[in-house]
This record gives structure tokens, C-alpha cells and sequence, in this order.
């Protein structure tokens, strides 16, 4: 991801300055008034410890009234207990090696651990 950010940015001669560290223990040299987080990445957080560092780290980053925005999903009970299968999700042309990607998810959700 961040390589392809960069060539972004370099694309659109916009300076930035790419960072790759681990969220829950983030360590910038500035604080913000807004930090944000996306794509239900929240939900990698697999034990409250995990998710209490995620905060703690940004909370840590945060100005004085800062905000902390992020998605979450909430699956319905119907969704979390459907059979383990293959479900085929999109396709795709990598653009490097010009091979058609074919994408597909499978869940598998273990209730007693909320997994």
C-alpha cells in the first residue's frame, strides 16, 4: 500500500512524508487534530488488549479535543454463523504483470472466542 501511495503522490507532485508502523504503537514526533482510520481496520484487533493499545497509541497522538474516527462493522448473527464456504468477491488486471487476479473471501467465525 505504501509503495503504491508514493507513487501516487509523486504523480501528483504532492510532498508527503509515507510512515509504516505498527498502529498500536505509534510513535510520531507531532500531534493532530484529526487522525482516522479505514477499511474496518478496527476489526484486525482481535483481543481488547490489541484494540485498548490501538487507543492508547492514538489517543497518545491526539491535540487536546482531538478526534479519532474510524469504521467498525456489525455483523448480523445470521452473517457470523453462515457455513464456511468460498464466495467469490471481484477480479481484477494487475497492473504490473498484467495477470487477471481473481479475489474471493472465506469466513469462519468462532463464537466463543468472538473470532
Amino acid at each position: 500500500m505504501l509503495k503504491e501511495a508514493r507513487k501516487k503522490s509523486s504523480n501528483l507532485d504532492v510532498q508527503l512524508e509515507w510512515v509504516e508502523q505498527d498502529c498500536t504503537k505509534l510513535h510520531l514526533p507531532c500531534k493532530s487534530n484529526l487522525i482516522y482510520s479505514v477499511g474496518n481496520s478496527f476489526q484486525h484487533l482481535l483481543t481488547n488488549d490489541k484494540q485498548d493499545e490501538l487507543l492508547a497509541s492514538v489517543n497518545k497522538h491526539l491535540e487536546i479535543d482531538g478526534v479519532f474516527i474510524f469504521g467498525i462493522r456489525f455483523p448480523s448473527i445470521e452473517e457470523l454463523l453462515q457455513p464456511s464456504t468460498e464466495e467469490y468477491w471481484k477480479f481484477h488486471t494487475d497492473n504490473e504483470t498484467l495477470n487477471i487476479v481473481d479475489v474471493s473471501t472465506q469466513s469462519h467465525y468462532v463464537s466463543l472466542k468472538q473470532i
